[in-house]
């Protein structure tokens, strides 16, 4: 009689197929975490432009797929020794599941402590004033009263013109976020507002254009939440630019306001100052990369941009305001021209092919074009060709006059093609090393000062200062007819 050969394997059949699945389970899971996070606003350029996140995701992938393999040569050698006793055989298999359960929480885990930071309310967000894009009746943008609660209400603002009555608006449904717009102000008006009958808020609508003498500020990557930001000097620069003695009528933050945007932490230190000290200054803010990384975009919009949302729920950061005969660009390029959103350089081009030729045209993105550089994380940071590509030549066509962005966090004045470029991405975060790598296009450099840009619009030039944090000069230029001319430079003002 033919004896049946004894399977050398307990897993058969439909147990076999339960032990196939397991110990595929880890690499499933990774699979779709990997999905899951690769498709978060901001992760494929995080992934691209830090080595430590690519070392990091490299290392998941590869442990979901030894730790099985180990799982699985345990098991298997264990088995075919036959033995079907003892303590050391438990002791085996013991370890070999906890190999498994490693491999299966580690993704699991990975993607749940980054997706759960977004949800972490950590408080009321203080009122702040915004530009938005539409322009009122009389050349200058609306304004937006917007502010969030953690509990949902319903909110009373009443606003005016200084020395008239109040107008009042009252939210029809409660919710946390609350938006009141300010509608067809009078250039350099002053107007005051109040909520729920608190005590009156104060604020200056911005002139209108170059006649007028409108001075705007820009300012870049605070790094709010980062544990070496310099928040003394964030501080300092935020009151120089809205109560100096030469006064912002806008300032413009180009990107990188906090440091982990899926952090709600980081956006509460981060409005919480700003509410403190800009809450009566009419405010733009351009998203960077931290701001929107791992989804944080989320929470930019719900803070800082409320009132953008497309038909199909997916909102353009990209925008234009104008202020009379002065238009803003502002740009969503928060890696690199790869990052840039499809659709964006066309609606440049066509904004560009707009605007008079004889008027000021400003572009303000986080990500730089030329810059200096040097070397952070593995990677040269320095002149980007890819952004030059896709973006330089548009604005050598279509007239523009000053490019500002950050990133790069130092001071520095470049001029390629009759275009003046700013970098200003040193209004607190980490200091720069030393540059490395000086852009040709290079006209001055500020050093390790931190600081921001103010500029002045006159009818046939920008004044631009750079001023450190505490509102002093330290390098000032005109651009004319497409020339940058030194006015006056702090001797100090390049260690």
């Amino acid at each position: 009689m033919r004896r049946v050969r004894e399977q050398p394997y307990p897993l058969f059949r439909w147990k076999t197929l339960a032990g196939a699945l397991a110990l595929s389970s880890p690499l499933l899971l990774t699979a779709l975490v990997g999905y899951r996070l690769f498709s978060l606003h901001g992760s494929i350029g995080l992934y691209r432009a830090v080595p430590g996140v690519r070392l990091a995701w490299r290392g998941i992938v590869l442990l979901s797929l030894l730790l099985p393999l180990a799982t699985l040569l345990m098991l298997r050698r264990e088995y075919a020794s036959g033995a079907r006793n003892g303590r050391g055989r438990a002791w085996l298999v013991v370890l070999a599941w906890l190999l498994m359960a490693a491999a299966v929480l580690l993704p699991t885990s990975v993607y749940g402590q980054i997706t759960s930071w977004k949800e972490r309310r950590c408080g009321d967000k203080p009122p702040l004033l915004l530009i938005t894009e539409r322009e009122g009746s009389h050349g200058i943008p609306d304004l937006a009263l917007v502010f969030w609660t953690v509990e949902d209400s319903r909110n009373r603002v009443e606003w005016s013109k200084a020395g008239c009555p109040y107008r009042t608006e009252m939210e029809e449904c409660p919710s946390q976020t609350h938006v009141f717009f300010f509608r067809d102000l009078e250039p350099g008006s002053e107007y005051y507002y109040r909520i729920n009958g608190s005590d009156p808020m104060y604020f200056r609508a911005p002139p209108s254009g170059s006649e007028e003498g409108l001075r705007f500020a820009v300012a870049s990557d605070s790094h709010f939440g980062l544990e070496g930001a310099d928040r003394g000097s964030i501080r300092e620069a935020l009151d120089s630019i809205d109560r100096g003695e030469e006064r912002a009528d806008l300032l413009f933050i180009a990107g990188d306001l906090v440091d982990r945007g899926y952090d709600d932490r980081h956006w509460q230190e981060a409005l919480a100052m700003l509410g403190e000290e800009i809450a009566d200054l009419p405010t733009a803010i351009v998203p960077g990369n931290h701001d929107t990384m791992l989804g944080g975009v989320d929470l930019f919009i719900r803070y800082l941009y409320p009132w953008n949302h497309s038909e199909k729920g997916a909102p353009e950061l990209w925008r234009r305001v104008d202020a009379g005969d002065i238009h803003f660009l502002l740009l969503d390029l928060e890696w690199g021209a790869e990052s840039g959103p499809s659709g964006q350089r066309e609606w440049l081009e066509r904004q560009l092919s707009s605007i008079p030729p004889e008027e000021w045209t400003v572009v303000i993105s986080h990500h730089y074009f030329f810059s200096s550089g040097g070397r952070l994380k593995g990677a040269m940071r320095y002149d980007d060709a890819q952004m030059i590509e896709a973006y330089v030549p548009l604005f050598r066509e279509g007239g523009v006059d000053l490019v500002v962005s950050g990133h790069n966090h130092h001071l520095e004045l470049l001029e390629d093609g009759g275009v003046a470029y700013a970098v200003v991405g040193a209004m607190g975060g980490k200091e720069p090393g030393p540059l490395e790598r000086v852009s040709p296009a290079s006209v001055w450099r500020g050093g390790t000062y931190r600081g921001y840009l103010l500029v002045e619009v006159k009818e046939d030039s920008l004044l631009l200062d750079f001023r450190g944090c505490d509102g002093r000069v330290l390098g000032s230029f005109a651009l004319e007819g497409g020339r940058v001319i030194r006015l006056a430079e702090e001797p100090a003002a390049v260690p």
